[in-house]
């Protein structure tokens, strides 16, 4: 532990407090209020680096004057915040008591406007932004979402189980950029949450790490790992014997809440065919996008193509099998006669 912090509300107005943070020591290292993020009309407020605390599932917003001084007593900088957002100018000290930066913001628009920095002796130096994220790269990968995403594998278990999940995987690096840690917050399934920390503790080091105000710090960062088992589609097709749903949200992902649904998928035989399906696309307000029809066996030749390796994660899977429809309803246009009709427009990009 380097730091500890209070949050004490206000015995007046619960939905205030006072967040003061102190060194191990027990030197005080900071103190500002906050505001209550629930109590607070949506897109009432913003949110900006270090501008929030998190307690049993409460975001404390930002609200006053933020103070924070070096464990030595000398103070180190003071923000005034509205609500999560910069509002007023930011000015940082070295321990000399002489400014290191200042920063200005739009006090209507709580955005950065200018800033300038200046070195131990008072002097104006070349301006650098007080944060910089890390970067992690990797063979063909530039950034760490994109590592893990592209090398999800499913365990034999949960596939045996059918199962389909996203897991919120945080993940822990110290100062140098090095992993330390990875955990889900909040547990769903052994097999589904190891896979995912396996995973994560897979990318070992950090290319560079962020700095803050200059120096390299300690980072947690979370990452959303989604299960999405595309075989899902392929049981769907063979069992279609009236009007089969698929519910799938606006990033082409499957999902079992109808109301929340961006697209439905409906899949129903054509009558006197044992091998043809019907296949509409209809929108988040039930309005037909496009009609089709397709071979089922075709379909499976294409899809079992695809998806080769099954413990392998194919993002957007569910969008891949409205292409292999709509590409085998070309196919069947091309051998019937003049008079079939049907409307293909690709509902996602």
């Amino acid at each position: 532990m380097d730091t500890y912090e209070i949050i004490k509300t206000d015995t007046s107005n619960a939905n205030r407090a006072t967040i003061t943070k102190y060194f191990k020591s027990g030197q005080l290292k900071s103190t500002v209020e906050g505001i209550n993020e629930r109590s607070i009309k949506s897109g009432g407020y913003k949110t900006g680096l270090q501008s929030l605390e998190m307690y049993n599932d409460i975001r404390w917003l930002f609200d006053g004057e933020y103070k924070e001084w070096y464990e030595s007593g000398e103070l180190y900088k003071k923000i005034g915040y509205k609500k999560g957002g910069n509002y007023q100018d930011a000015l940082y000290f070295w321990a000399n008591g002489k400014i290191k930066r200042k920063e200005i913001y739009d006090e209507q628009k709580w955005t950065f406007i200018s800033g300038e920095c200046f070195d131990k002796d008072g002097q104006q130096i070349a301006f650098y932004p007080v944060y910089t994220d890390s970067e992690f790269k990797k063979g063909n990968y530039s950034s760490l979402s994109q590592y893990y995403l592209k090398n999800v594998r499913y365990p034999k278990n949960a596939i045996k189980r059918k199962l389909t999940a996203q897991i919120a995987i945080f993940i822990q690096f110290d100062n140098t950029g090095k992993l330390i840690d990875a955990f889900v917050r909040h547990p769903f399934d052994h097999d589904l949450d190891s896979a995912a920390i396996a995973l994560a503790k897979t990318a070992e080091q950090l290319n560079k790490p962020p700095t803050l105000d200059g120096s390299s710090i300690a980072q947690q960062q979370m990452i959303v790992l989604t299960f999405n088992l595309p075989k899902f589609a392929e049981e769907i097709i063979v069992k279609a014997n009236g009007a089969d749903s698929v519910y799938v949200d606006k990033s082409g992902y499957q999902i079992s809440n109808q109301k929340k649904a961006f697209s439905v998928l409906l899949f129903k035989p054509v009558v006197g065919s044992n091998d043809e399906l019907f296949y509409k696309v209809l929108d988040k307000n039930r309005r037909l996008v496009s009609s089709s029809r397709f071979s089922k066996f075709n379909f499976f030749k294409i899809f079992h193509s695809l998806f080769k390796d099954p413990l392998k994660n194919t993002p957007l899977s569910t969008k891949s099998v409205i292409d292999i429809c709509l590409k085998m309803s070309d196919d069947i246009k091309s051998s019937t006669n003049s008079n079939y009709q049907s409307t293909e427009i690709t509902p996602f990009n």
